[in-house]
């Protein structure tokens, strides 16, 4: 989790123009700000499991997670675009994700401990304005441009679904 927040300031540093600039400028705002960013809320719900936060620092052991995290940067890196697409996938369906974490943890887990639910309730809600606010810069492109946007918003959700189908292999389901 800790890698999201720097895909956006590749894509916010990629953007040309200062207005579209200060709308990733605000997301990034929202993830890194304060003792409340992602980043510590993350932590916070890995506490909840019973990870400690040294643990949760510690660089990816597995495979399929350091092809996520190293194929997210390889795709928002070099392209504006592009990185802007994944952007738009990744926050798109985050809000609902969230949702169906908040109520899974709580059905089979039995966590009920808002600091460790805290990090889905805040995404559940502020990826959907973040999701309206990507979709306005998406307009905002060229007809190039927006098939650039299709390329990263169609490759970044195959990142997560490979690094899913890891998790998945590694459990012994697949």
């Amino acid at each position: 989790m800790a890698a999201f927040p720097r895909y956006i300031s590749y894509i916010h540093a990629a953007c040309s123009e200062i207005g579209d600039r200060q709308i990733l400028l605000a997301n990034l705002f929202d993830e890194e700000h304060g003792e409340e960013n992602h980043p510590e809320l993350w932590l916070r719900f890995a506490e909840g499991l019973g990870v400690s936060r040294e643990e949760s620092r510690r660089p990816a052991a597995l495979l399929a997670t350091t092809n996520l995290v190293e194929g997210y940067f390889d795709l928002v890196k070099p392209d504006y675009a592009v990185g802007l697409g994944a952007l738009y996938a990744y926050e798109r369906q985050t809000p609902e994700v969230s949702q169906s974490k908040i109520e899974g943890l709580k059905k089979h887990y039995c966590i009920e401990d808002f600091s460790a639910l805290q990090f889905f309730v805040v995404h559940k809600e502020a990826d959907e304005w973040h999701t309206a606010e990507i979709v306005g810069l998406i307009k905002r492109l060229d007809q190039y441009q927006q098939k650039a946007v299709i390329n990263g918003a169609t490759k970044g959700p195959q990142l997560l679904w490979s690094f899913l189908d890891g998790m998945m292999s590694i459990c012994g389901y697949i």
